[in-house]
């Protein structure tokens, strides 16, 4: 038998008290049961209705305290398993019982999700001497203000493979997704240095044999930025072929000035990093084992793939923030209301 509404179920008590008719006369009219006219009746004696009294949903397997001590365990362990946490919450609470799974369920009902780890690192002593990071990066970012954002340079150099691929790929549930090659050259590896502002490519070179030199270094700069740019800053790496009186030397003579970016801190040469991550995803796309050539055209391609809108959107997220519209983090579609837990 179907359930009731509210109001229907009103109208079969109020027509058994106004009326003198028994039960069963009023159950074969509302076609109900009579233990639940017998019920309605009762209700609305009572209380002068018969509305659903609904409880509030709780959980009954994990109480409050629990809930708390494992978020605070979290705190202090943020890379700890499920399994390690519930034998931590077992000692102080012998009749926890739920599984691991279960556990991580908990947690991510309280917004505790699983994500990859990501790694910083800054020493507290560089040659001896005492470092202090927000001073360095409040000393960078002053010097940088010190140029319109379209008289900035960046440049570095990036290892590049015959044969990248993208890191996550779909197949088949069951089965490995495996990309295979039998070509020994996909091990070969080269030195990719490009130079960029923000208005777009300021040179690139791949090179076939060894490293970064200083004498690289500066034939690059020569063939791609001294003749063409002046009153530039020039924001460089910390590698060995960088940082040297040299290189140093070779900028100042060409009318430019030079910075270096803070040692560990990749974010003061974002504008650079963020482009190698945007032209090795387009080069991972090809799933070829290619020859030198084959790369370096590559490589052209996929720098034309880059818009003008993505050159201005690196720098001034970099060294612009000032000038950019505020943004206001909203509340992710992924967050969850707690639940409630039992206290004891």
């Amino acid at each position: 038998m179907k359930h009731k509404t509210q109001d229907y179920k009103i109208s079969a008590v109020k027509y058994y008290l106004q009326n003198d008719v028994s039960l069963d006369e009023v159950c074969d009219i509302f076609v109900c049961k009579k233990s639940s006219l017998r019920r309605w009746i009762m209700k609305y004696k009572a209380y002068k209705h018969i509305e659903r009294l609904n409880r509030s949903s709780k959980s009954y397997k994990i109480t409050k305290d629990q809930v708390k001590y494992a978020i605070r365990l979290l705190k202090q362990n943020e890379q700890i398993t499920m399994t390690e946490l519930k034998k931590l919450i077992l000692d102080k609470y012998p009749s926890f019982d739920i599984t691991s799974q279960h556990l991580g369920k908990v947690l991510r009902d309280n917004n505790k999700t699983r994500k990859r780890t990501k790694h910083q690192h800054f020493p507290v002593t560089r040659y001896g001497v005492e470092v202090n990071k927000e001073n360095e990066l409040n000393k960078f970012y002053n010097e940088v203000s010190k140029y319109p954002i379209d008289k900035i340079i960046c440049l570095d150099e990036t290892s590049i493979q015959p044969a990248m691929m993208l890191e996550y790929s779909r197949c088949q549930l069951g089965h490995k997704c495996v990309v295979n090659t039998d070509d020994n050259y996909v091990f070969k590896k080269f030195t990719l240095l490009v130079a960029i502002n923000n208005s777009g490519c300021v040179g690139s070179k791949l090179y076939q044999q060894g490293g970064m030199t200083k004498e690289r270094f500066v034939d690059f700069l020569e063939e791609h930025i001294f003749s063409k740019y002046k009153d530039n800053l020039i924001i460089l790496d910390n590698a060995g072929s960088h940082n040297n009186q040299f290189v140093k030397d070779a900028i100042l003579n060409s009318g430019n000035k030079y910075l270096f970016s803070i040692p560990y801190t990749p974010t003061t040469n974002a504008p650079i990093e963020n482009y190698f991550n945007q032209i090795k995803h387009y080069l991972k796309l090809n799933k070829k084992v290619l020859k030198f050539n084959e790369l370096n055209d590559e490589i052209k391609n996929a720098i034309k793939m880059v818009r003008k809108e993505n050159y201005k959107n690196y720098f001034n997220n970099a060294y612009n923030k000032e000038g950019l519209r505020q943004y206001t983090r909203k509340l992710s579609t992924r967050y969850r209301k707690p639940k409630t837990y039992k206290t004891t």
